[in-house]
């Protein structure tokens, strides 16, 4: 997949680097897949979204920790992995759009 360095990345408050994860594209309508470095090509478009539950189309965006019964053990909770969820506004089913399982070499 090819990747992009501009336009410029996510930012979270406090001014560092985004984490990987799928957030609004900076270029069009819609989700972008951002690595943590850099844009790749993965998108995915926003207009079309539906509730699974009510079929509402308006959402709300948000990141939930993936918590692992291993990490919480050992209390390293911060390293789980997160994923990005679209919050129904009606009804308050979360969809969620976990990132992409790391490549294997």
């Amino acid at each position: 997949m090819a990747a992009e360095t501009s336009p410029a990345g996510p930012t979270p408050e406090g001014g560092s680097a985004a984490p990987a994860g799928w957030y609004p594209n900076p270029a069009k309508p819609g989700l972008r897949w951002w690595d943590g470095t850099t844009w790749t090509a993965d998108e995915v478009a926003a207009p079309g979204l539906t509730c699974l539950v009510c079929q509402f189309t308006e959402f709300d965006q948000t990141q939930y920790m993936l918590n692992t019964q291993g990490m919480t053990l050992l209390g390293w909770d911060a390293f789980n992995r997160q994923a990005n969820c679209m919050v129904c506004r009606r009804c308050g089913f979360i969809h969620w759009f976990a990132p992409a399982p790391p490549a294997h070499r």
